[in-house]
């Protein structure tokens, strides 16, 4: 989508038990409000079996996502994803080939537990730091992103590119309770173009060279 179009999504509760509301996380409703989904601010949850269609005015243009606003146990096992608003005019920036999208996120052994305040204390081996730190949804590489498996073979995950691209890669802190990443792509050049809605505002970062 395109910024200033008009956005319509019908959201379908179809769990047993729980509410939800969805927010979009970036996106400023300043004319529709009620469409912020932030549960006892600007809506009701909404009830199992009950939907809700959010119609808002995608703005600002920029690299946002959505997410269960209810609580973070429903963000954390999976009710978010990316939502992008692009510009018409990219002329602004560097010329590139493709765009990719990068989830990072923390993955945690059982958010029900490990969100809550008992979970999350030090001390407490079950869960006090997360298991693993994600790239769109992996850990390592194939099936080595599963737990028993030995990860000494290839630790980290893997972005498929193709040579003499260049692509925009729209990185996307999804966490639920990780603060900071440090992200480092070995053997490419990178150049930091635009920070979350601040595509208009920013001026572009020189290349930052990674030769291992």
């Amino acid at each position: 989508m395109y910024e200033n179009d008009t956005v319509s999504i019908n959201v379908i509760n179809k769990m047993i038990s729980e509410g939800t509301s969805i927010h979009w996380h970036g996106i400023h409703p300043y004319a529709t409000p009620w469409t912020d989904g932030t549960v006892g601010v600007s809506q009701s949850p909404i009830m199992p079996g009950e939907n809700f269609t959010y119609n808002f005015k995608a703005w600002p243009a920029g690299t946002h996502y959505w997410h269960s606003h209810m609580d973070g146990m429903q963000s954390a096992k999976g009710l978010r994803g990316a939502f992008i608003v692009k510009e018409k005019d990219v002329s602004k920036y560097p010329e590139y080939d493709e765009d990719r999208v990068i989830v990072l996120a923390d993955e945690w052994q059982d958010p029900d537990v490990c969100l809550k305040l008992e979970g999350a204390m030090a001390g407490n081996d079950v869960c006090s730091d997360i298991d693993y730190a994600s790239v769109n949804g992996q850990v390592a590489w194939g099936d080595l992103q599963y737990k028993k498996q030995d990860l000494s073979a290839y630790p980290y995950p893997m972005i498929d590119v193709d040579p003499n691209k260049c692509y925009r890669m729209r990185f996307i802190m999804m966490a639920s309770n990780a603060e900071n990443y440090i992200i480092n792509l070995a053997g490419h050049d990178m150049t930091l173009i635009a920070l979350g809605t601040y595509q208009n505002r920013f001026e572009p970062l020189p290349s930052i060279s990674n030769p291992h």
